[in-house]
C-alpha cells in the first residue's frame, strides 16, 4: 500500500462505517461529523474553489505528495459535496507568520 492510497482508505473505511449507523439524512451519505473523527485532516481558512465560498467549508488531507480537499456543505447537514485531489506542482503551502518570542528576560 502506498501513502497516496491512505486518504482513500480512510474515506472508504469511514463510508463503510456509515452504513452501520442510522441515516443522518436521506440525501447525505457522508457528513462532516463522521469525517472529523475518521480522517486525519487540517482545517482550511478558504476553499480552493472560490465559487463555493458561500456554500461550503473545506478540510484537507495530505497523502504522499498529493493533497485531497474535502468540501462540506455549510447547511445544517454538513454533507460531503465533493473531493478534489492536487498532485505535486498543483498546490503550494503557506503558513501564517509566527510571532517571535520575547526573550528579553
Amino acid at each position: 500500500m502506498t501513502h497516496t492510497a491512505l486518504p482513500s482508505l480512510f474515506l472508504s473505511t469511514a463510508l463503510v462505517c456509515v452504513s452501520a449507523l442510522p441515516a443522518v439524512a436521506e440525501d447525505c451519505a457522508f457528513d462532516y461529523e463522521i469525517f472529523e473523527y475518521s480522517v486525519s485532516h487540517i482545517d482550511m481558512e478558504e476553499c480552493p474553489d472560490v465559487a463555493m465560498a458561500e456554500t461550503a467549508f473545506c478540510r484537507a488531507n495530505i497523502g504522499g505528495e498529493d493533497i485531497h480537499v474535502y468540501y462540506f456543505s455549510n447547511d445544517g447537514g454538513r454533507c460531503l459535496l465533493k473531493v478534489e485531489s492536487y498532485g505535486e506542482g498543483e498546490y503550494s503551502l503557506t503558513f501564517p507568520p509566527q510571532e517571535k518570542e520575547d526573550r528579553s528576560d
